[in-house]
């Protein structure tokens, strides 16, 4: 396991993340998962996780995909969503 921390900050609070999380739960608990879904996509992709869904879709995909890439633009610039 590596001791290796980015410098990173998201364009999401921790506590925003907590209270979506949450939502997230209640909405899976009553058995409603289109809600959970759409609850889950509010928050950002990880920046790995966005270059490789960029790399396996397409960008065009991922931005029709309804992913937060905040994080995504905030770190690569806005012509990361370009090409």
């Amino acid at each position: 396991m590596s001791n290796f921390k980015s410098s990173f900050v998201s364009t999401m609070s921790d506590e925003r993340r907590k209270e979506i999380a949450k939502q997230v739960s209640a909405a899976v608990r009553v058995g409603d998962m289109e809600l959970a879904g759409k609850l889950a996509f509010q928050i950002p992709l990880s920046l790995p996780r966005a270059r490789v869904l960029k790399a396996d879709w397409g960008i065009e995909r991922l931005k029709r995909s309804g992913h937060n890439l905040d994080d995504a633009v905030a770190a690569y610039g806005k012509e990361w969503l370009e090409y």
